[in-house]
């Protein structure tokens, strides 16, 4: 009898032990699950205030460079612009003393990306390269690509000689949309 006693004392017990077993695991399952759950939920929120962070610190720059972005935006000439980008290089020859004439603008074709302005000068060599120091000091990315000189003969003894030139300029700096 006491053996049997002892007998149902331990499987009493271990029954028990089974139970809190059981319930210790099932405890820990579902612990383990909430806490999944909330670093998901972190995570997210994490990923969400990182985005919101970087969306204004976006904002700021954007807002910071406005000024700088129309600055930049001045050294383009946009489809739109271009006859006044014409008739700023129509304008150089009267600041340099010369007689400018336009012989042909060309704007950029599937072919070429290049937009071309021709034009001819007379005028005194000074003049002239005065005219060569203007062109180079707009402020858009230009450079010639063809510059011929010559000097015309003067009906007067004493006057300085009169030169004529044919240039061809590139806008590179040319925007169509």
């Amino acid at each position: 009898m006491k053996s049997k006693k002892i007998q149902n004392i331990i499987l009493f017990f271990s029954g028990i032990n089974i139970l809190f077993l059981g319930v210790y695991g099932a405890l820990y399952y579902f612990i383990n699950q909430k806490n999944k759950e909330t670093a998901e939920i972190y995570s997210s929120l994490y990923r969400k205030v990182s985005e919101k962070d970087d969306l204004s610190s976006l904002e700021r720059s954007l807002t910071n460079s406005t000024e700088k972005r129309a600055i930049l935006e001045s050294y383009f000439v946009r489809q739109e612009g271009a006859v006044a980008f014409i008739e700023q290089i129509e304008n150089l020859g009267g600041y340099a003393g010369v007689d400018l004439k336009l012989n042909s603008v060309t704007p950029p074709k599937k072919t070429t990306d290049e937009f071309l302005v021709d034009f001819s000068a007379t005028g005194k060599f000074e003049n002239m390269y005065k005219l060569f120091a203007l062109v180079d000091e707009i402020p858009y990315r230009v450079y010639i690509k063809k510059a011929a000189l010559s000097v015309l003969k003067s009906d007067q003894k004493n006057a300085a000689p009169l030169w004529s030139g044919n240039f061809t300029i590139v806008l590179e700096s040319y925007l169509e949309h």
